[in-house]
C-alpha cells in the first residue's frame, strides 16, 4: 500500500515514449475503453486542452499486458503503468513494478481493465504527458499513490510498491529520464 498521495493538479507527466505518433483529428467515442483488438496505430497521440488544470495533456494509444499484479487485480482508472521490461518496443506497458522499467516513461490508465491472464494484450488510450486531463476524463480527478518521499519542485519516477506502481522521488543515483515533475510534496 502506498504511504501517501499526490493530487492530480500538483504534478505533470513528461512524455518520454519517443517521437509523437500521428496527431489524430478524430477522437475516440470512449477514451476509457480497452479492447483486445488494436483499433488505432500504436503510438498515435492526441493533444487535448484542460481548463481545470490549466494546460495541455498528451493522450497516447498504447498496448498493456497484465503482469503479475495486473493479472490478479486488473488495472483501475488512474492506474500507473510503465514500459514492460521484457518487451522490445516503446509501446507495451505493465502495471506491475516487478516487471516494469521503473526509470522510463510513465503512463496512466484512462479506464479500468480486468485482465484474465498475463499474456492477454489490451489496447487503449493513456495519459502520457502534460497536465492531468480531468476535463476530458473525469475519472482521473483525485489523488495518485506515492511512496511518501515526494518533495516539492522535484522530478519523479516510479517505485515498485510490492504491487501496483506508485510515484517516487527521482534519486541522484537513478539512471533514466525524468518522466514526471511535482509542484508540491505528497501528503
Amino acid at each position: 500500500m502506498a504511504a501517501s498521495t499526490l493530487d492530480d493538479a500538483l504534478f505533470t507527466l513528461i512524455d518520454n515514449f519517443g517521437p509523437v505518433g500521428p496527431n489524430l483529428i478524430n477522437t475516440p467515442s470512449d477514451w476509457t475503453e480497452y479492447t483486445t483488438a488494436q483499433n488505432w496505430q500504436l503510438g498515435a497521440t492526441i493533444v487535448v486542452p484542460d481548463v481545470t488544470n490549466g494546460g495541455l495533456a498528451i493522450l497516447r494509444y498504447l498496448k498493456i499486458m497484465g503482469g503479475t499484479e495486473g493479472a490478479a487485480n486488473g488495472v483501475a482508472v488512474k492506474g500507473i503503468c510503465a514500459l514492460r521490461s521484457a518487451s522490445n518496443d516503446n509501446y507495451t506497458l505493465v502495471p506491475d513494478g516487478g516487471e516494469a522499467d521503473l526509470h522510463g516513461p510513465i503512463a496512466v490508465c484512462l479506464g479500468t481493465i480486468s485482465f484474465a491472464e498475463t499474456t492477454t494484450a489490451y489496447y487503449g488510450w493513456f495519459w502520457t504527458g502534460g497536465v492531468c486531463p480531468v476535463g476530458t476524463i473525469s475519472g482521473l480527478n483525485g489523488n495518485y499513490d506515492t511512496d511518501g518521499n515526494v518533495t516539492a519542485a522535484a522530478g519523479m519516477d516510479l517505485v515498485d510498491n510490492s504491487g501496483p506502481l506508485a510515484f517516487g522521488l527521482l534519486a541522484s543515483t537513478d539512471v533514466g529520464v525524468v518522466s514526471a515533475y511535482t509542484f508540491s510534496a505528497d501528503a
